[in-house]
């Protein structure tokens, strides 16, 4: 018995008879890619930068705008005029008012008046007057209207 095989257990050393440990697949991000990044990570900041200046960042006229939507009027005056700006309507809001349409020749029109109704046509002015015999105020704002 001295030429008997012998059995040797596998041990987690050499389990699937090798002591070689197999290379981890590699991960991350290609050189391709990589000298691409920089650039790329410039321009979004460039943009979000650009977008967030936009939107705060008020003209004087419109600065001025915002704090002038607001229209006063004594018992049964008139409010001033205000201008017209092409492809926009002028939403007002409050009530005991006529809207009264001035136009380049001159000639007026207020709205839902019959007789005198506002009419297409080339618009100079506004302007609100006031029907309930006490001041009175409104605001107003200009809202976008698509040009057909």
């Amino acid at each position: 018995m001295a030429n008997a095989p012998t059995a040797t257990a596998a041990t987690p050393a050499n389990a699937g008879g090798s002591n070689k440990s197999t290379p981890a697949p590699k991960v991350g991000i290609p050189a391709s890619v990589k000298k691409w990044l920089p650039l790329v990570f410039f321009t979004l900041l460039v943009i979000i930068g650009i977008v967030l200046i936009a939107s705060v960042a008020y003209s004087p006229e419109q600065k001025q705008a915002e704090k002038a939507m607001l229209l006063s009027m004594s018992a049964n005056g008139d409010s001033r005029h205000i201008d017209t700006k092409p492809d926009h309507a002028i939403d007002y809001t409050g009530s005991g008012f006529t809207i009264h349409c001035v136009y380049r020749d001159g000639t007026e029109g207020v709205v839902g008046d019959k007789i005198h109704p506002c009419k297409n046509g080339p618009m100079f002015e506004q302007y609100v007057r006031d029907i309930t015999g006490k001041a009175n105020t409104v605001t107003y704002a200009y809202v976008f209207v698509r040009s057909i």
